[in-house]
């Protein structure tokens, strides 16, 4: 199959020499594809930190050497979704070498570049005039280094926001999916480039469960193209929602690239139940000491010709040697005593040996020269035995083995056949229970990296019987697998945020916004002291509206009440034997004589009534409206146009004291026309206010602040006797 040409237009099964077809050079599009770089992985490790990198520069010194098109990558080209800064300064060295320079590419992008590439210059990076590329790399994003954080981006954006990628396959929703293609032309070859970048499967499996995947198709003459889907999810089925299955992907798609398997089959498979066929280029280093990384590693180099396309197999020279054997303790010789720990580690250790034996002849070391330590895996059934230390026993392979401390593992024959390879997908029961009986390191770490983060959320969430109500549940899994697999450290943030903003927005939305007891509670006091504080201010505004029309006094003028202060401190000093002073009408400062008794008593009760009053409003404002302070403060006038008279304060203060200075009235004397007399009489409560005087070290008459508290207590009870205190 890899060395003809197939068409599906008319015949699947149809081949024709491909030697003919190289001459039609100027429409056959040829296309490097690659996947599951891995670009970073390890790189701390003495030995292994460079293989990711070597393995990455070979695919481009490849994709040179074959003068392709373009360099097609299916996800994955970094370990970590937050790569390393020297990670991310290695890729951009090699794309910058190998990519960049003199040229033009052969073909032309012609669908809307604005709608294909998600960067803000909106066009691919052969399209920029202010770049040269000569081979250019089209990516989708995997689930290593997908987009994360709170700006949504990936890895990729960076390097195609400096010209070296052009990202494409991001799906701005998860709900609703819409795949554009990118439209490529070569001469009289078509081609439709479908991208979609890593989505959790159970959600995608789920989309295309409920119709909710779209894939675009060309206006004009749409069976004229040849459509090449890439996508990164996971093939094998783990379990029935955890994959994407063949009969989810549309009929009309004629090859399938799938990433995110690591096994190469890079060899084009019919599909069982859709008109298309499937390629699986696997990754380009070993990532995990699994039978399927066992395969050699390889790049696939594809060609287009119309309907009909051709993959050809390269394989990779600078791949690490990996080997891997199975060993069961009880088929040892009757020699070895299996239940000693030290005789099972001898005869593992000469087990080993004759694995590096095997190495050296199946991978013989590049033309180079420079072999590379192999990695090995022995997996012993230790049923019946003893086991040993795998970290120990790895240290008599040191500079000898890649992986001496994962050379060993140990386990046990499952029931079940199909559990035999540890997959991804775990049930989260099983899970606990093969965690729990396994006893080695080794065992156990093989079994934690084969668990998913989500499925541990799950069963987390199961134990405790909660349920959630305002998170949910399977972007609570997401979010913690962030968390967990790519370090973004506000990924469980920024999901509660979201949520709860969603969920506000949700409920302002339908104006049903539940208000509490407690909210309601403090809604009817408010009501209540609001209520309080208007009958209050009326009972006020009636009072000195009656006063003011008894009295024929003038209203104080302006100067008196800016200048309470002053004349309360010369009536202090009055009592002191002092003189007081006063303040003219210009503003000066100047000795005055001492004003008449009946005068001095009624302007100093006059401006106590008017600070007490004050602050009176002033507390009260604080759990009132504005209003309220409003109408306190005028208290004394007249609702309506033009200001009446209010009571005079001198008259209030001599009126409190009169019972201890004036003798009784005579029986034939007329009715008093003071005003203390009209308030007295229509509303005696408020003749009586605290006089809020300012504190003085010593001395002052305390008199009428006595007889005006023990007047207020009556009517206003303990906060009058609070005031009378602090006075």
């Amino acid at each position: 199959m890899p060395n003809g040409w197939l068409g599906f237009a008319a015949n699947p099964a149809f081949r024709v020499n491909h030697s003919s077809f190289l001459r039609l050079t100027d429409s056959v599009f040829k296309i490097l594809i690659t996947t599951d770089n891995h670009v970073g992985y390890a790189e701390d490790d003495p030995v292994r930190g460079g293989d990711s990198f070597e393995a990455f520069e070979e695919v481009l010194k490849i994709a040179e050497a074959e003068a392709v098109d373009f360099i097609l990558l299916g996800g994955d080209l970094f370990d970590k979704a937050q790569p390393s800064r020297h990670a991310m300064y290695e890729v951009m060295r090699l794309l910058r070498k190998y990519c960049m320079g003199t040229g033009e590419p052969a073909f032309s992008v012609v669908s809307d570049m604005a709608t294909n590439f998600h960067s803000s210059f909106g066009k691919a990076n052969m399209a920029d005039a202010n770049l040269r590329v000569r081979i250019p790399v089209f990516s989708i994003h995997g689930n290593h280094d997908d987009p994360v954080g709170g700006s949504n981006l990936a890895a990729l954006d960076i390097l195609a926001m400096a010209g070296l990628v052009n990202y494409f396959g991001k799906s701005p929703s998860v709900e609703d999916i819409t795949v554009s293609p990118v439209l490529l032309q070569k001469g009289s070859s078509k081609l439709a480039l479908y991208g979609l970048g890593n989505i959790r499967d159970e959600r995608l499996n789920r989309a295309f469960s409920s119709q909710r995947v779209k894939c675009l198709r060309p206006r004009e003459d749409a069976d004229s193209w040849f459509n090449l889907f890439v996508l990164h999810q996971n093939r094998v089925n783990h379990s029935p929602k955890n994959c994407i299955h063949e009969e989810q992907l549309d009929d009309f798609i004629d090859l399938v690239f799938w990433g995110h398997e690591h096994e190469a089959l890079i060899e084009p498979v019919k599909s069982a139940v859709r008109n298309f066929c499937i390629t699986q280029p696997g990754s380009t280093v070993a990532t995990s000491l699994c039978a399927a990384e066992t395969r050699p590693k390889g790049v696939g180099i594809l060609r287009i010709c119309g309907d009909k396309f051709n993959i050809q197999r390269v394989n990779l020279a600078s791949v690490r040697p990996f080997l891997i054997d199975d060993y069961a303790l009880r088929a040892a010789p009757e020699t070895v005593n299996i239940k000693s720990e030290t005789a099972v580690a001898a005869h593992l250790a000469d087990i080993v040996e004759d694995m590096l034996v095997r190495v050296a002849k199946e991978f013989p070391p590049p033309p180079s020269g420079e072999s590379k330590l192999p990695l090995l895996r022995l997996r012993v059934d230790s049923t019946g035995g003893e086991t040993c230390n795998p970290r120990r026993f790895g240290q008599a392979f040191v500079n000898r083995v890649a992986n001496p401390g994962e050379i060993l593992l140990f386990q046990k024959p499952r029931r079940n056949p199909r559990a035999q390879h540890v997959t991804k997908a775990l049930d989260p029961e099983a899970a606990a229970a093969q965690l729990e009986s396994m006893k080695s390191d080794a065992s156990r770490k093989e079994f934690i990296d084969g668990l998913r983060v989500e499925n541990l959320v799950s069963q987390a969430l199961a134990d405790s019987k909660a349920s959630m109500n305002i998170l949910p549940e399977d972007k609570l899994q997401e979010a913690v697998s962030q968390f967990v697999t790519k370090e973004e450290k506000t990924a469980i943030k920024n999901f509660v945020a979201e949520t709860l903003k969603k969920t506000q927005s949700e409920l302002r939305s339908r104006n049903e916004a539940p208000i509490l007891e407690e909210d309601a509670a403090r809604a009817r006091i408010e009501a209540l002291v609001a209520d309080r504080n208007r009958k209050a201010t009326a009972r006020r505004r009636r009072a000195a509206a009656a006063a003011a029309a008894a009295s024929p006094t003038a209203p104080p003028s302006e100067a008196e009440n800016e200048n309470e202060v002053d004349e309360a401190e010369a009536e202090a000093g009055k009592d002191k034997g002092k003189a007081p002073e006063s303040e003219s009408g210009s503003g000066s400062r100047s000795a005055a004589p001492p004003l008449p008794a009946a005068r001095s008593r009624s302007s100093a009760s006059r401006k106590s009534v008017s600070r007490s009053s004050r602050s009176k409003h002033k507390s009260e404002s604080e759990s009132g409206s504005e209003s309220d302070v409003n109408d306190d403060e005028s208290s004394f006038s007249c609702s309506g146009g033009a200001s009446r008279p209010r009571p005079s304060s001198r008259s209030l203060r001599r009126a409190s004291r009169a019972p201890a200075s004036s003798p009784p009235p005579s029986p034939s004397a007329s009715p008093p026309t003071s005003p203390v007399a009209s308030v007295a009489t229509a509303a005696p409560a408020l003749a009586a206010p605290v006089p809020r005087r300012k504190r003085r070290r010593g001395g002052g008459s305390s008199s009428t602040a006595t007889a005006t508290a023990t007047s207020y207590a009556s009517k206003y009870g303990r906060r009058a006797t609070k005031k009378q205190k602090r006075t």
